[in-house]
């Protein structure tokens, strides 16, 4: 079960996303499921594309929920989706979803360019590929979808880890007093 949450907008790419689940499947992995929580500007042309697809069993509209309810969705995940457009503004700084997932002690499977990208490669908590890259998408979720539970769990803890390290609000905290003293 792969899970995204939040909005629906055309610079999440969740168009190619959909079509990345479907060449996912044709390549091996049958029952690989996306549950997209949330919702957006761009919920009608997604929901329109899985009917015209005939990706109805492979993809799963939720609508929107409260946030404390989003850690309910992430538990059942396997995987937690983010993606961006290619675009060089949406890579210059690391979207606050990467670091929520990486909270949830989940592999996290982006993609995109920029910060973020970096981000998830140096964890070594989830798999990449390059924004808008259905093919290498696919690949990705292919590999998350042959691995154990066992190697999906130390992805997650890597991701967890690597939160606990550069994005917990007390590393901030410190990080910015020693900028603020240091100017380092």
């Amino acid at each position: 079960n792969l899970v995204f949450t939040g909005a629906f907008t055309p610079p999440q790419s969740l168009n190619m996303v959909l079509r990345a689940v479907l060449d996912a499947r044709a390549a091996g992995a049958e029952n690989l499921h996306l549950l997209l929580v949330g919702d957006g500007m761009s919920r009608e042309a997604l929901q329109k594309q899985v009917a015209d697809l005939r990706a109805e069993d492979a993809v799963t509209f939720y609508g929107s929920v409260p946030a404390t309810d989003v850690p309910k969705f992430t538990a059942l995940a396997d995987a937690l989706l983010i993606s961006l457009s290619d675009s060089p503004d949406l890579g210059l700084t690391v979207p606050g979803k990467l670091a929520s997932y990486m909270a949830a002690a989940k592999p996290v499977l982006a993609s995109m360019n920029g910060a973020g990208y970096a981000a998830v490669k140096e964890s070594g908590g989830g798999l990449v590929s390059p924004a808008c890259d259905r093919r290498a998408l696919a690949d990705n979720m292919l590999a998350l979808y042959r691995m154990s539970n066992d190697e999906r769990a130390a992805l997650g803890q890597k991701a967890y880890a690597y939160y606990a390290a550069h994005y917990r609000r007390a590393e901030l905290l410190k990080r910015l007093e020693k900028f603020t003293m240091e100017g380092k």
